[in-house]
Protein backbone atom coordinates (compact mmCIF):
# COMPACT_ATOMS: atom_id res chain seq x y z
CA UNK A 1 0.00 0.00 0.00
CA UNK A 2 1.34 3.26 -0.65
CA UNK A 3 1.73 6.66 1.38
CA UNK A 4 -1.64 8.23 -0.17
CA UNK A 5 -3.84 5.32 0.37
CA UNK A 6 -2.68 4.96 4.04
CA UNK A 7 -3.23 9.01 4.25
CA UNK A 8 -6.81 8.53 2.58
CA UNK A 9 -7.81 5.39 4.92
CA UNK A 10 -6.16 7.40 8.21
CA UNK A 11 -8.41 10.07 7.43
CA UNK A 12 -11.83 7.82 6.56
CA UNK A 13 -11.00 6.61 9.78
CA UNK A 14 -10.75 9.48 11.84
CA UNK A 15 -13.55 10.68 10.08
CA UNK A 16 -15.70 7.84 10.85
CA UNK A 17 -14.38 7.64 14.61
CA UNK A 18 -15.13 11.32 15.83
CA UNK A 19 -18.66 11.16 14.04
CA UNK A 20 -20.31 9.82 17.22
CA UNK A 21 -18.39 11.62 20.15
CA UNK A 22 -20.18 15.06 19.02
CA UNK A 23 -21.10 16.83 22.42
CA UNK A 24 -25.16 17.02 23.18
CA UNK A 25 -26.42 20.72 22.58
CA UNK A 26 -26.26 22.20 25.62
CA UNK A 27 -29.29 24.09 26.89
CA UNK A 28 -29.78 27.67 27.35
CA UNK A 29 -29.07 29.17 30.48
CA UNK A 30 -31.89 30.26 32.21
CA UNK A 31 -32.23 33.55 33.56
CA UNK A 32 -32.54 33.65 37.15
CA UNK A 33 -31.67 36.81 38.55
CA UNK A 34 -31.26 40.15 37.70
CA UNK A 35 -27.46 39.82 37.65
CA UNK A 36 -27.85 37.30 35.06
CA UNK A 37 -29.25 39.92 32.72
CA UNK A 38 -26.24 42.48 33.27
CA UNK A 39 -23.58 39.86 33.51
CA UNK A 40 -23.14 40.48 29.92
CA UNK A 41 -22.24 44.12 29.51
CA UNK A 42 -18.89 44.31 30.21
CA UNK A 43 -17.82 46.74 33.07
CA UNK A 44 -16.48 49.71 30.60
CA UNK A 45 -19.88 49.41 28.80
CA UNK A 46 -22.19 50.13 32.29
CA UNK A 47 -23.45 53.13 32.82
CA UNK A 48 -21.55 55.25 35.46
CA UNK A 49 -22.73 58.12 37.90
CA UNK A 50 -22.74 61.98 36.83
CA UNK A 51 -23.37 61.60 33.35
CA UNK A 52 -20.12 60.18 32.34
CA UNK A 53 -22.66 57.41 29.66
CA UNK A 54 -22.50 58.90 25.96
CA UNK A 55 -24.60 57.66 23.55
CA UNK A 56 -21.97 55.33 22.10
CA UNK A 57 -21.71 53.52 25.55
CA UNK A 58 -25.64 53.57 25.01
CA UNK A 59 -25.60 51.52 21.86
CA UNK A 60 -23.09 49.12 22.62
CA UNK A 61 -24.61 48.31 26.08
CA UNK A 62 -27.63 47.95 24.42
CA UNK A 63 -26.71 45.88 21.69
CA UNK A 64 -24.99 43.24 24.31
CA UNK A 65 -28.46 43.63 26.82
CA UNK A 66 -30.35 42.64 23.24
CA UNK A 67 -28.84 39.02 23.54
CA UNK A 68 -30.95 38.25 26.74
CA UNK A 69 -33.73 38.73 23.87
CA UNK A 70 -35.73 35.45 23.68
CA UNK A 71 -34.19 33.75 26.72
CA UNK A 72 -36.22 32.10 29.01
CA UNK A 73 -36.63 33.57 32.75
CA UNK A 74 -37.27 32.33 35.40
CA UNK A 75 -37.25 34.26 38.95
CA UNK A 76 -38.92 35.43 41.90
CA UNK A 77 -40.58 38.73 42.10
CA UNK A 78 -42.59 41.16 44.26
CA UNK A 79 -45.70 42.57 42.82
CA UNK A 80 -46.53 46.40 42.82
CA UNK A 81 -49.43 46.35 40.51
CA UNK A 82 -51.82 44.00 38.14
CA UNK A 83 -53.13 46.02 35.96
CA UNK A 84 -56.07 45.61 32.85
CA UNK A 85 -56.49 43.41 30.03
CA UNK A 86 -55.25 45.10 27.16
CA UNK A 87 -54.82 43.28 23.35
CA UNK A 88 -55.61 39.64 25.32
CA UNK A 89 -52.99 40.56 27.88
CA UNK A 90 -52.32 41.53 31.49
CA UNK A 91 -49.22 43.58 32.43
CA UNK A 92 -47.56 43.15 35.95
CA UNK A 93 -45.36 45.86 37.37
CA UNK A 94 -42.58 44.31 40.13
CA UNK A 95 -41.17 45.90 42.91
CA UNK A 96 -37.14 45.79 41.89
CA UNK A 97 -34.25 47.24 43.66
CA UNK A 98 -31.75 48.94 41.86
CA UNK A 99 -28.75 46.96 40.51
CA UNK A 100 -25.91 49.20 41.30
CA UNK A 101 -27.33 53.13 40.57
CA UNK A 102 -29.50 51.24 37.88
CA UNK A 103 -33.12 51.52 38.38
CA UNK A 104 -34.89 48.47 36.75
CA UNK A 105 -38.66 48.39 35.37
CA UNK A 106 -39.71 44.78 34.80
CA UNK A 107 -42.65 44.61 33.43
CA UNK A 108 -44.19 40.66 32.98
CA UNK A 109 -47.09 40.04 30.39
CA UNK A 110 -49.66 37.15 30.65
CA UNK A 111 -52.45 35.77 28.44
CA UNK A 112 -55.54 37.39 29.90
CA UNK A 113 -56.67 33.67 30.25
CA UNK A 114 -54.79 33.48 33.87
CA UNK A 115 -57.17 36.37 35.11
CA UNK A 116 -58.56 34.67 37.61
CA UNK A 117 -55.30 33.34 38.84
CA UNK A 118 -53.75 36.72 39.10
CA UNK A 119 -57.04 38.40 40.49
CA UNK A 120 -55.86 38.12 43.91
CA UNK A 121 -52.16 39.23 43.48
CA UNK A 122 -51.99 42.74 45.40
CA UNK A 123 -48.98 44.97 46.09
CA UNK A 124 -46.21 43.31 48.03
CA UNK A 125 -47.26 39.36 47.19
CA UNK A 126 -44.44 37.56 45.95
CA UNK A 127 -45.03 34.88 43.61
CA UNK A 128 -41.96 32.70 40.77
CA UNK A 129 -42.75 33.33 37.15
CA UNK A 130 -41.49 32.10 33.70
CA UNK A 131 -41.69 34.35 30.74
CA UNK A 132 -39.21 34.93 27.88
CA UNK A 133 -37.51 38.20 27.60
CA UNK A 134 -38.82 40.44 24.98
CA UNK A 135 -37.32 43.81 25.97
CA UNK A 136 -34.09 44.69 27.62
CA UNK A 137 -32.95 47.91 27.05
CA UNK A 138 -31.57 51.33 28.38
CA UNK A 139 -33.09 54.05 27.28
CA UNK A 140 -31.38 55.96 29.47
CA UNK A 141 -28.10 55.63 31.79
CA UNK A 142 -29.96 55.49 34.83
CA UNK A 143 -32.87 52.84 34.53
CA UNK A 144 -33.12 49.98 32.44
CA UNK A 145 -36.63 48.46 31.31
CA UNK A 146 -37.40 44.76 31.07
CA UNK A 147 -40.09 43.20 29.07
CA UNK A 148 -40.73 39.09 30.21
CA UNK A 149 -44.14 38.22 27.94
CA UNK A 150 -45.72 35.02 27.84
CA UNK A 151 -45.26 34.45 31.93
CA UNK A 152 -46.94 31.85 33.87
CA UNK A 153 -47.30 30.92 37.13
CA UNK A 154 -44.42 29.11 38.64
CA UNK A 155 -45.47 28.78 42.01
CA UNK A 156 -47.95 29.94 44.78
CA UNK A 157 -48.30 33.21 46.04
CA UNK A 158 -46.61 34.35 49.12
CA UNK A 159 -48.98 36.84 50.29
CA UNK A 160 -48.02 39.53 52.04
Amino acid sequence: MNTKHTITILLALATFASAGTSKPATQPKILKTLNDFFCIVPANLQPGPHGEWTKLKQEACNDKLAENKNKTAEMRVTIADVGAITNDQIQVTTIVPKVGNIEVGLYLYFDSSVKDELAGLKRGDTITIRGICKRCDFPRASKVYIDLKLCELVTETAKN
